[in-house]
């Protein structure tokens, strides 16, 4: 049940990224998407490492493919300088029913 629960989380969390608005100008560095920058924010968090950019780069040329890939689905790593210049700009309010419209998700999935 756990990792099912896990696997909702990250794919309601992935969807809500998507839905994000890009308040860059146009053509303005858009190289990474809204939604890898703020999954690698997240992956921050979740991974507990450091320096974890620079740990999922280094996995990536090890292993050809780092656990932000593989876990959160991110295309590509942005810089740090980057990921916090963006992470700024995106109000916390955007996040505040990820957990609860999952966990209803779940419960509703399930028929508990």
């Amino acid at each position: 049940m756990r990792g099912e629960i896990f696997k909702k989380l990250i794919a309601n969390f992935g969807r809500i990224c998507g839905q994000l608005p890009d308040n860059r100008r146009p053509g303005h560095n858009a190289r990474y998407a809204i939604a890898d920058i703020v999954k690698c924010a997240f992956g921050v968090f979740f991974f507990q490492h450091r320096s974890m950019l620079d740990y999922q780069r280094r996995m990536r040329e090890k292993y050809g493919r780092s656990n932000l890939e593989t876990v959160f689905e991110v295309s590509v790593l942005p810089s740090d300088p980057w990921i916090r210049a963006q992470m700024d700009l995106i109000p916390p309010e955007q996040f505040g029913g990820v957990f609860n419209s999952t966990w209803a998700m779940t419960l509703g999935g399930s028929g508990q």
